[in-house]
């Protein structure tokens, strides 16, 4: 999720990885889990004010790019090692 985060703030080698990956024509993905962290950090940072709603859009725009991967036993296997 951390690569998504600096993505968002324009992190050098975070755009980097990105327009190599674009570049290459490889499938960027994440697991659902990251996803949701990252709306959840989105949501929680911003709850309860007017701009939650503007600040989600935003995040959803921001996970578009990637195919989201389901959480499978392998999946979850991988992100406990």
């Amino acid at each position: 999720m951390t690569f998504i985060m600096d993505l968002v703030n324009s992190d050098p080698r975070a755009v980097k990885i990105a327009q190599s990956t674009d570049q290459e024509g490889s499938v960027a993905s994440l697991s659902v889990i990251s996803g949701h962290e990252y709306l959840l950090g989105v949501y929680v940072k911003y709850s309860g004010k007017e701009i939650l709603k503007v600040k989600l859009e935003a995040a959803e725009r921001d996970l578009a790019p990637f195919m989201i991967l389901p959480l499978t036993y392998d999946i979850d296997l991988h992100l406990v090692q």
